[in-house]
Formats: structure tokens, C-alpha cells, sequence
């Protein structure tokens, strides 16, 4: 038999199993991220692979009975995987990445200039989001071991962590500063949460075996906005921010969805080209905004302009904007050899747009990885 992975939606992967002779494909599960790698167990009865869950690789075991797959022990930021032809040894390669979150230049900066570290370790910075009063960033790090949300000034000093008892991805400051929503949970599906700034669990909004992520809220506090795919496809919705019943925005696909000043929702669909739309926030057709593959989920809102990075198949970083009102693309960060987009590329621009901040990988690679008496 033959075994392979497909891509049905981002995040969404499956793996399937298929005889060569007669070529009729079985589907064993469904996961929630992207699958790197897979190999068969010697004696035939199913695979061991390696992907990403709740933003961290690791390694899974899956039978062919179609069970749930089952978390190894071991395989911490596991990339390709290999298992002996007799029993007892696997290897796999252990990725190491420095992902820091940089700033640039915004389109109110008095004068521009270059770009700068902001906020620094050894290990993953990703996901910024600045405070309505510009004065704070929430990020998503790993650098305490679990990925966690952490807070930081402005200049990216002070950094401490938001306790939140799950992993926490995706941050998002509430209109009033003094909430943020993330996605979210230990393991199997991602669940919406709020919490105050003292990390207590003010409402869980989501609670369901769909995969939900965070991407906004709605200017007058009152909505937190996401992409679910409760439905076998992702969606738009969103949820009272003080819990209550969830509500489905979109109807044909969406995700990344950001409200914004003039009365719009903007979400991107993941069609062939790329493409991002927008719907009036109270209800009314979509209409089609700009065709551009960018890399997910770097899509955000300020005043009449989208902000984004665009996908390139170096993964070279770059950022560029989208005048809503002109109709009219720019390069506000342009490309450059060896800087590459860090782990998601997810951006943020402050509220008085004087700084852009995003995510760069500053370094990277890999170790070989042996297992023995693996059974």
C-alpha cells in the first residue's frame, strides 16, 4: 500500500492509505496542522508522522484501524522521520529556528529608515499585536518551553509572560486594551478564549472539536471575529466577546477576517489566485477587493489600506499595502537577500502608523535524531 498526505484547507491535512493494485484511497485521519513527514512501522500496521499542532512540531503514531493518532513521547520540532526495516530504530531530524519580531517603518513615520530587532531570544517570537494605545505588544513565544502569549513595551523591553494555562497563539487586543483573545488549548482542536491582562480566563467563546482561529474584533468591543471549520470548510464567524451563541459570516470560505473603519469586513478565500474580499459588516454581498497570494495569516486592516506580505517562493520577506481608496498597490518593506518571513508572518501595524511589526527568521537547522528500542 501506499501512503500520502493531502491538502485539504489550510491547516487542515489528511492522511490517506491506498493499495497500489486497485487504487481506491482510505482516508485515517484528519489533522490539524501541516504534516511534514511519514513512515511506515515495519510490520505494516500503520505510520508514524511528523507535523505541527498548536504551533510546535512533534511526532504522532497512527494504526491503520483508523484510531486517533497517539502523540509520542518524544520528537520535539520533528521534521522528516525514518523507521528501520526491523524493529527498534527511528530517526528524525530536530529543526532549530530563531524567529525575532522586527519593526519597520509605517505610512505616518516622520522618516523612514531601516529596519530594526525589536523584540529578541534564542528561541521563537511570532504574532505581534500592538496595543490600542501603541504602548504594549502581545506575541505569541516559545521561549519559556510551551508556547504562551507574552507582553512587552512598546521598544519590545519588559517582556513578561500572560499566564494562560494552554498553549496560546494569535493574540488580539481588545479595542479597550485591557483584553485579549487568542486561540488556543493542549491539544486536539483550537479553541477561542478571552482573558484579562492578569491572564484570568474571563470566557472560553469556542468549545468544539472544529479548529477555530482568532484574527480580530469589531471596533466597538463587542464581537471576536474567526475562521472555523465546523463546517468541513473554513468560514468566517464570530462570537459575543462576553459568550453566546456563535454567528456564521461567510458562506462561501473565508478566513483571516478583519473589521474595519468604513463599515467593511475584510477575509481572505483560499482560491486559485489567492484572494481577498469584503462584505458590509452588517450584512450585504461580497465583493472581490484584489487577487494576490500572500502568506498566511499577514493580512491586516489600517485606515483605507490592507497590509500584507506577499508569498514568494524563496519565502524572501517583503511587505506591501493595498489602498483601498486608489485601488493601488505598494512595497513598503522590499525585499532582500537573506531575510526571510519568521513563523507564520503574521504583521501588525501600530494605531498611529508610525511602525510595522513582523516577524523574520534569523536563523535556523537541523539535527539528526536517533531513536532506539522504539516500539
Amino acid at each position: 500500500s501506499l501512503a500520502f498526505v493531502r491538502w485539504r484547507e489550510a491547516p487542515v491535512n489528511e492522511i490517506y492509505v491506498q493499495p497500489v493494485e486497485d487504487g481506491k484511497a482510505t482516508r485515517l485521519c484528519v489533522h490539524d496542522g501541516h504534516i511534514r513527514d511519514l513512515d511506515w512501522l515495519p510490520d505494516g500496521s500503520g505510520l508514524v508522522f511528523s507535523a505541527v499542532s498548536e504551533g510546535a512540531y512533534g511526532l504522532w503514531r497512527l494504526s491503520l484501524d483508523r484510531g486517533a493518532p497517539t502523540r509520542l513521547p518524544f520528537g520535539e520540532d520533528a521534521n522528516g522521520v525514518s523507521l528501520s526495516a526491523t524493529p527498534g530504530r527511528l530517526v528524525y531530524s530536530r529543526m532549530f529556528a530563531d524567529t525575532n519580531i522586527w519593526r519597520v517603518s509605517g505610512p505616518t513615520a516622520p522618516t523612514p529608515g531601516p529596519p530594526q530587532r525589536l523584540v529578541v531570544s534564542t528561541r521563537n517570537e511570532w504574532s505581534p499585536n500592538v496595543s490600542p494605545d501603541g504602548r504594549r505588544i502581545a506575541f505569541a513565544s516559545d521561549r519559556s518551553g510551551p508556547i504562551r502569549i507574552w507582553l512587552c513595551g512598546s521598544e519590545g523591553s519588559g517582556c513578561s509572560q500572560l499566564s494562560t494555562d494552554v498553549n496560546a497563539t494569535t493574540p488580539v487586543w481588545s479595542p479597550s486594551g485591557d483584553q485579549i483573545a487568542f486561540s488556543g488549548g493542549e491539544s486536539g482542536a483550537s479553541q477561542i478564549h478571552v482573558v484579562n491582562l492578569r491572564g484570568e480566563f474571563a470566557v472560553r467563546l469556542t468549545d468544539d472539536t472544529s479548529t477555530n482561529v482568532a484574527s480580530s474584533w469589531s471596533p466597538d468591543g463587542q464581537w471576536v471575529y474567526f475562521a472555523s471549520d465546523r463546517t468541513g470548510r473554513f468560514e468566517v464567524w464570530k462570537a459575543p466577546s462576553g459568550g453566546g451563541e456563535v454567528v456564521q459570516v461567510t458562506e462561501g470560505g473565508g478566513v483571516f477576517p478583519h473589521e474595519s473603519g468604513d463599515g467593511f469586513l475584510y477575509y481572505v478565500k483560499l482560491t486559485t489566485p489567492m484572494s481577498i474580499w469584503r462584505r458590509p459588516s452588517d450584512g450585504g454581498e461580497e465583493q472581490l477587493v484584489l487577487e494576490r497570494e500572500i502568506k498566511l495569516p499577514s493580512l491586516t486592516v489600517w485606515g483605507q489600506s490592507l497590509f500584507y506580505v506577499p508569498k514568494r517562493v524563496d519565502n524572501t520577506l517583503s511587505i506591501e499595502s493595498y489602498d483601498l481608496v486608489r485601488g493601488e498597490a505598494s512595497t513598503f518593506l522590499e525585499p532582500s537577500p537573506g531575510a526571510l518571513v519568521g513563523k507564520y508572518g503574521r504583521i501588525s501595524v501600530s494605531p498611529d502608523g508610525r511602525w510595522i511589526l513582523y516577524p523574520r527568521e534569523d536563523g535556523k537547522g537541523s539535527d539528526i535524531m536517533l531513536v532506539e528500542e522504539f516500539r
